[in-house]
């Protein structure tokens, strides 16, 4: 079996080929949604959050999510508190996720911040998705109702294509000019012979 993580910044398109990976019968795991639902439905979780956050964490048993993030975007050692205790959880959870799957030749992670969290540590190989800046402005403005402004501002606070591409050991251009699915058969075909 080979993990492999699918990388890229906001707009990149990891979530398209994530469902191809997907639609192509690779079991495909989303560190972001996973992250969220341990946050909000595990028990030691949720507790340490209580514990480091306070108990205003939670409203009538539900993440207060405005809240939370109030707290640690604000507040970098607060940030490193909560990026402490979600990590461990969710690479803990891969794991498991990655057992009930022993079958599959290839089990894929989605992860928006793969060397940031150490989760570089759990995978065999590493994809990043690429597209031009425009085309991902575009796309994350269509989607998430966001100014041009509010998403040149996220991107700067991601590592760049440059500084990943050295790092990887595929490269997919999601650019509207290039055959996703080619690509992603090409990775396939060199992960398969590995």
């Amino acid at each position: 079996m080979i993990k492999l993580a699918i990388i890229g910044g906001i707009g990149s398109g990891k979530s398209v080929v994530s469902k191809v990976f997907s639609t192509l019968g690779y079991p495909v795991y989303d560190s972001d949604s996973r992250a969220k639902w341990l946050m909000a439905n595990d028990e030691k979780v949720r507790s340490q959050l209580i514990q480091v956050f306070g108990s205003e964490t939670f409203e009538n048993g539900i993440l207060n999510r405005a809240y939370l993030s109030k707290k640690v975007f604000t507040d970098k050692p607060a940030l490193n508190k909560l990026n402490g205790i979600v990590h461990p959880a969710v690479y803990q959870d891969f794991n498991s996720f990655v057992e009930r799957h022993q079958s599959a030749k290839i089990v894929v992670i989605e992860s928006a911040i793969l060397f940031e969290s150490g989760g570089d540590k759990f995978v065999d190989k590493i994809l990043l998705v690429n597209s031009p800046l425009d085309v991902r402005i575009h796309r994350v403005m269509r989607r998430s109702n966001l100014t041009r402004n509010e998403v040149e501002y996220r991107i700067l606070n991601q590592k760049n294509a440059n500084e990943l591409s050295e790092k990887v050991d595929f490269i997919v251009e999601n650019d509207e000019n290039h055959s996703l699915l080619s690509q992603i058969n090409d990775v396939i075909e060199k992960l398969i012979k590995c």
